[in-house]
């Protein structure tokens, strides 16, 4: 059973206060005490380009500017694809969780950066319709539920953070359009505006990336324009800035377009962002090229080194290995101590607190354990909804102490990453002598009007902090002839009265507990909701419940009457999960409602405890 699964206990709320600041937070480095190891991700090929995958650490050398480093272990990194979903028969492991927790780590991880500057090349613009955006979308498809994608663009996009959910990415790619840059566009002075858009995202890209996960991540360019930015030197400090962030992420950067080996001609002696990082440049002329970057992702070894620098140090390296006939590309330095790169800030009274920095910062953070989930609910009358936010809290009393406290932040930002609504609060939870560690359930609501969002949940406990992002849409529920609220969870059938905003759309308090014991009373809820004029009808309505293999083990059908629905034409669908007849293990909840041409389909994966 997932290690991911966590038994929680009863939460008291002591204190609710709004208002957050962190969207004017900043993040701020800290010290790691030496000695420091530190990881390099290696590709080790043979002369047909296949992995070689039987090294071991005599086998490898690195060498930096201080002499050859020693090694202090070597292991070899296989990541194989998700096996295809086979059409009704989605297991599991196939959908991602709806709780999504910082400590979860990415199994593979891939960021496309899409250049939509304008092109006065015709035939290269058509490019990126006829091979450019299908490659994209071929990408996103061969990601599993484990794995993470994001989508940036070049100057302006629909930007998509990393995500498991392919209907995301693939909208964020769908949303493509070519937008005209001009001189001092993204910085670029007198200088070249598309490349320095192109160092931008690359910049933001990098920054989304966790650094402490030490796996490789793949940041694949898809341009019809050639080649990459050149990686500069230490008298540019954007690019080297850039370089160092890659560096601490693990990411290695590809470019994917028609002509790049080719215009690459030239300037071989100027390394790029892709050589610094051990990329490659792919063109027309590379059979199927992202099945190269998908190699690279999926094949490595991972070299533990003691670095002979202080911590926040760059080092640069160069690796060799005894295998005649080989190739090794690894990225050519870096950065002591595995933090990333970051500024401090010489105001120390505008420093944020480990909440806010935890929201603000470009990727969550992960110094206390966080899970979160999001529901969204239309509120009758209004074309605001309400969002209900479950977050999974972590936490023990100290030595002596009967209860412990944690502050817990809510903040929501829009595509233009503005602002639109917090909340904030301190819970107090009862701790029984012995009872130890404990997970608990932090409950909140906002209210947004229609749009796309992020929202970030922060914890703060002892100075330290962890937060979580959320992808959410707020659908305009009073226009959409079918549209369906998030699915909640519960134990607790009776409205959270202690949030008035929350109790005002929703019948249960939710949870985000996915762990069950055998016979336990747990239900799952959805709201359906009728919009326009037309009159309402009998809504069709399947269940299914699968195992661990993708099989149906309880399955049916409904239609929900119109009369079930009320005046503000929703009506509430729930379903009391049969925990008393299932067997021990993982398992996953659909439900579906279809009118007409179309769906709302909502998946929750839980599991029954031995």
């Amino acid at each position: 059973m997932p290690v991911r699964y966590a038994l929680e206990a009863v939460l008291l709320i002591v204190c609710t206060a709004a208002v957050s600041a962190a969207d004017q937070a900043a993040v701020t480095g800290s010290a790691v005490r030496v000695p420091v190891v530190a990881h390099l991700d290696v590709s080790v090929e043979d002369q047909a380009g296949q992995p070689i995958t039987d090294l071991a650490v005599s086998d490898f050398e690195v060498m930096s500017d201080a002499g050859v480093l020693p090694i202090e272990g070597v292991t070899v990194v296989h990541q194989p694809a998700p096996v295809p979903v086979v059409r009704g028969r989605v297991a599991p492991a196939d959908v991602p969780h709806d709780v999504v927790r910082n400590d979860d780590v990415a199994a593979r991880t891939v960021v496309l950066v899409l250049d939509d500057v304008t092109m006065a090349d015709a035939a290269g613009a058509a490019w990126m319709d006829t091979d450019g955006l299908p490659l994209a979308r071929a990408f996103v498809e061969r990601l599993g539920a484990d794995d993470r994608g994001a989508v940036f663009f070049t100057y302006m996009g629909r930007q998509q953070g990393l995500t498991p959910e392919r209907d995301r990415l693939r909208a964020a790619i769908d949303g493509f359009s070519r937008h005209a840059v001009g001189p001092g566009d993204c910085g670029a002075g007198a200088g070249d505006a598309r490349e320095a858009c192109l160092i931008d995202t690359l910049q933001r890209a990098a920054d989304a990336l966790p650094v402490a996960d030490s796996r490789r991540k793949a940041i694949v360019v898809i341009s019809a324009r050639a080649g990459l930015p050149g990686a500069g030197g230490p008298d540019d400090p954007v690019r080297r800035r850039l370089v160092e962030t890659l560096h601490a992420a693990h990411a290695v950067v590809y470019a994917i377009g028609p002509d790049g080996a080719a215009q690459q001609a030239g300037v071989a002696t100027v390394p790029t962002i892709g050589d610094v990082t051990g990329g490659r440049i792919l063109d027309r002329t590379t059979a199927a090229p992202a099945d190269l970057v998908w190699r690279d992702v999926e094949n490595y070894y991972l070299v533990a080194l003691r670095s002979p620098g202080q911590a926040g140090d760059y080092q640069r390296v160069r690796v060799r290995v005894a295998r005649p006939g080989s190739e090794v590309r690894v990225r050519d330095g870096y950065v002591a101590g595995g933090g990333g790169v970051t500024a401090a800030s010489s105001d120390t009274a505008a420093a944020p607190t480990p909440i806010e920095a935890a929201i603000a910062a470009p990727h969550p953070a992960t110094a206390l354990p966080l899970g979160a989930t999001a529901a969204v609910f239309a509120v009758p009358g209004r074309a605001e909804a309400v969002v209900s936010i479950a977050a999974a809290v972590t936490g023990a009393a100290e030595p002596g102490a009967e209860a412990w406290q944690a502050d817990v932040a809510t903040a929501a930002f829009d595509t233009r990453w503005r602002p639109r609504a917090s909340h904030r609060q301190t819970i107090e939870v009862t701790a029984p002598a012995g009872s130890g560690v404990r997970t608990v359930d932090a409950l909140s609501a906002i209210e947004l009007p229609p749009g796309r969002y992020e929202i970030r949940v922060g914890v703060e406990r002892g100075g330290r902090a962890g937060s979580v992002f959320l992808d959410v849409d707020v659908p305009e529920f009073q226009l959409a002839a079918l549209s369906g609220s998030g699915v909640v969870v519960t134990t607790r059938p009776e409205p959270y009265v202690a949030s008035p905003l929350l109790a005002q759309v929703l019948s249960v308090t939710p949870t985000t507990r996915r762990l069950f014991a055998r016979g336990e009373p747990a239900e799952v809820l959805v709201r359906f909701y009728q919009g326009g004029r037309r009159a309402v009808r009998g809504l069709p309505v399947s269940l299914r419940i699968a195992d661990a293999s993708g099989e149906g083990v309880i399955q049916g059908d409904e239609v929900i009457p119109p009369g079930q629905f009320d005046a503000a034409r929703s009506t509430e669908w729930r379903f009391a999960l049969p925990l008393d007849r299932l067997a021990a293990g993982d398992y996953l909840l659909t439900v579906e409602a279809v009118l007409d041409d179309r769906t709302v389909t909502r998946h929750v994966r839980f599991a029954v405890m031995q």
